[in-house]
């Protein structure tokens, strides 16, 4: 396989991937579900505490047979007649504390599941960074591997000139050929990978990606100029999980009082007006009107100790869901703590690998000209010379791994905006590339 790289006059850059995966990412459109159901089921709780109406109607045959009567008004025998019957009931609740409770879960439900839109698209935010410069990266790479297989091989012919020359062993040509070898296998490899990644950013922008573009090779971001303390601060103010957790936490603290109201009564206003109508009977024919208005209360007196077990229940919850926000909290801090050093080790590194790519290419020239009065070998230029592409290759790697080491460090705090990755765009490169893979049988 190989893959070609050419110039064009428009690129996909970092924010413009991750608007076209928030516009088509399923995760995003679950989200975004999740919270329509939670507002559904608050808007279901909160009707438990308007009244409800009903209406009931009935049509009946009656057959009624007196088999013995002493009265004088009442004769033996049988009399059929038909009886109809209408009624409109209203209830309207007064006093039910579990209401309460549960349109407070539900509310805090609904901000539970906004939260998670928000870590998920932040999430995005961070994973399209991470596959974008995973991309530069394997595209760097190919372009190392391929200058490199380029340098084995005009030191693999200089070998065999020298072979036929007596000049060189046969060891030098055999040793040129297997680092030649080598780096043939290295392209091959390389050049997967970026059709892997390109495969991997498609995933996410749900689109084929045919243009990118790379990082400027003369400009960084700035590191943001907060302490470590300062950093853990912004984090326990504004992380994401953290909120998450603690609305986590407050749903298990209104489950428990939620089970314990099953131990208080309930109060109810009702109404009913109810019309009745017989054609026949004992009594002859007769219509009657009846309106009943009444409170209602209801106490539960044993259940065969459920409400006991289920507050205990929710109890021991609230207890594992303190000791998770606890734990959680914990971590975050871990990891901000982890993600600050890595952002400044990043930087440094990137120092020390500059200076040890002008090293290597110190080392190359000297091994060069040691060749050329006969004091070094071309297996010594073949060691510089892959020394000196693995330092290019490890400068660049250093460069991503510090825009991404800045990235994380905000997503571990819940600051990572869409304008972070418009910042990152600044430092990308106006004359972007386009990726064209084909195949070889």
């Amino acid at each position: 396989m190989c893959l070609g790289i050419s110039a064009t006059t428009f690129a996909q850059d970092l924010l413009q991937s991750f608007r076209l995966a928030e516009q088509s990412y399923p995760e995003l459109e679950a989200r975004k579900a999740d919270i329509l159901a939670a507002e559904s089921q608050l808007q279901r709780n909160r009707g438990n505490r308007y009244p409800t109406i009903t209406l009931s109607s009935s049509l009946n045959r009656d057959r009624q047979k007196t088999l013995d009567s002493q009265s004088l008004f009442f004769r033996s025998g049988t009399d059929y007649f038909t009886s109809k019957s209408a009624a409109i009931r209203a209830r309207q609740p007064l006093l039910r504390l579990a209401d309460r409770y549960r349109i407070s879960n539900s509310q805090l439900e609904t901000e539970n599941r906004q939260l998670q839109l928000e870590i998920s698209t932040q999430n995005l935010r961070l994973e399209v960074a991470k596959r974008y410069f995973s991309l530069l990266s394997a595209l760097d790479t190919l372009q190392f591997t391929q200058s490199e297989k380029d340098a084995i091989e005009a030191q693999l012919n200089l070998a065999r000139q020298g072979f036929e020359l007596g000049v060189n062993a046969i060891t030098d040509t055999q040793e040129a050929q297997a680092r030649f070898d080598l780096a043939r296998a290295n392209l091959i490899q390389a050049s997967v990978d970026i059709v892997n990644r390109m495969d991997a950013l498609s995933e996410l922008t749900g689109q084929n990606i045919r243009t990118i573009q790379p990082m400027k090779s003369d400009d960084l971001p700035a590191i943001d100029e907060h302490t470590l303390s300062e950093w853990e601060s912004r984090m326990l103010a504004h992380s994401l999980e953290l909120r998450k957790s603690s609305l986590t936490l407050q749903q298990a603290q209104n489950t428990v009082k939620l089970n314990r109201s099953g131990h208080f009564p309930e109060i109810s206003a009702t109404a009913t007006e109810q019309y009745n109508e017989t054609s026949g009977g004992n009594f002859g024919n007769r219509s009657t009107l009846d309106t009943i208005v009444g409170i209602e209360l209801a106490l539960p007196l044993f259940q065969g100790w459920q409400i006991s077990a289920q507050t205990r229940e929710a109890a021991y919850n609230q207890v594992s869901a303190e000791h998770a926000h606890e734990q959680l909290k914990r971590a975050l801090i871990q990891r901000v703590h982890e993600n600050y050093r890595r952002l400044h080790t990043a930087r440094r590194m990137i120092d020390a690998l500059n200076q040890a790519v002008k090293s290597s290419e110190t080392a190359l020239r000297a091994a060069r000209d040691g060749l050329n009065v006969g004091t070094r070998t071309i297996i010594d230029v073949l060691n510089a010379q892959q020394a000196l592409f693995r330092s290019k290759n490890d400068y660049a790697n250093s460069r991503y791994q510090f825009v991404l080491a800045l990235l994380t460090l905000k997503h571990t705090c819940g600051v990572l905006r869409e304008n972070d990755l418009l910042t990152i765009n600044q430092f990308l490169d106006d004359h972007p590339i386009t990726l064209d893979s084909t195949y070889e049988n």
